[in-house]
C-alpha cells in the first residue's frame, strides 16, 4: 500500500518543489560547498543520493576509476574525487548540471572530467572500475530539461537505451551499481534489461522515511 501511495504522489511532490530551483543556491553538505543552478536537484531532497554514496564508502573504492552517469548536483562524484582520490568522470544531459559540476569541482579543488551527454552518447569508451547510476524511473513524457532527472519516457525508453549502452562495460568486468526506489516499476525495468541480456541483482537495501531503496549490481 505504501509503495502505491509513494508512487502516486512522487510526481506531484516533484512539481510542488520546482519553485526551489528558480534561482541559483549555495548549499553545504558532507564537507563540500555546492552551487545548485536552476533545474538541478538538491542532494538532500531525494534520499537516494546519500544512500548510494554511503554504500560506495563501504567498498574498497580508494583511487579507483569511476563514472557517475547523470551526476546532477555532483555530490557523489565530488565526494569520491576529493576524499577517496577516485578518478571520476561525471556526466549529465542538463547543461545547468554541467555548469554546476565544472564550477563545483573548482570550488572544492577536485579534478573531475565533466561531459555533457545523453547517457553514453558522448562518453568515450574506456576501462572503468565502477559505473554508478541513480536514474529517473517514472513513466512520462519529458517537456523540460529538469524532467530528465525524473521521467524515463512514456515507455521507460531510458532503460532500453541504458541497458544496451552498458553492455560493453559489463563485458570488460566493470562493476555497475544502480539505485532504485521500491516505488519504481521494477519488473518493467528488469524486462528492459532482460531483452539485451542484462540482469539486475539486489546487493543492498535501505529503508528511509518509510520508503525502501534498492541497490542493484548489474550482470551480463
Amino acid at each position: 500500500m505504501l509503495r502505491k501511495i509513494l508512487g502516486k504522489f512522487q510526481p506531484l511532490l516533484y512539481k510542488a518543489i520546482k519553485w526551489y530551483y528558480a534561482k541559483p543556491r549555495w548549499i553545504e553538505k558532507r564537507g563540500l560547498k555546492i552551487r545548485l543552478y536552476p533545474t538541478v536537484f538538491h542532494p538532500s531532497f531525494y534520499l537516494s543520493t546519500d544512500i548510494i554514496l554511503d554504500y560506495l564508502l563501504n567498498l574498497d573504492i580508494n583511487e579507483k576509476s569511476l563514472l557517475e552517469l547523470g551526476a546532477g548536483n555532483g555530490l557523489v562524484s565530488l565526494y569520491l574525487a576529493k576524499y577517496k582520490n577516485c578518478k571520476v568522470i561525471a556526466t549529465d544531459i542538463n547543461p545547468n548540471a554541467i555548469k554546476g559540476l565544472q564550477e563545483n569541482s573548482r570550488t572544492n579543488q577536485v579534478n573531475l572530467k565533466v561531459i555533457e551527454s545523453d547517457l553514453f552518447d558522448r562518453v568515450p569508451f574506456e576501462q572503468l572500475d565502477y559505473i554508478i547510476v541513480n536514474p529517473p524511473y517514472y513513466a512520462g513524457e519529458i517537456s523540460a530539461v529538469d524532467e530528465y532527472a525524473f521521467y524515463a519516457g512514456a515507455q521507460l525508453e531510458y532503460f532500453s537505451k541504458f541497458f544496451s549502452q552498458i553492455l560493453p562495460y559489463l563485458k570488460r568486468n566493470t562493476i555497475i551499481y544502480m539505485i532504485l526506489s521500491e516505488t519504481a516499476p521494477l519488473e518493467t525495468i528488469a524486462i528492459h534489461g532482460d531483452k539485451v541480456g542484462v540482469k539486475m541483482k539486489v546487493v543492498d537495501s535501505k529503508k528511509k522515511l518509510g520508503e525502501i531503496f534498492l541497490i542493484y549490481q548489474l550482470h551480463f
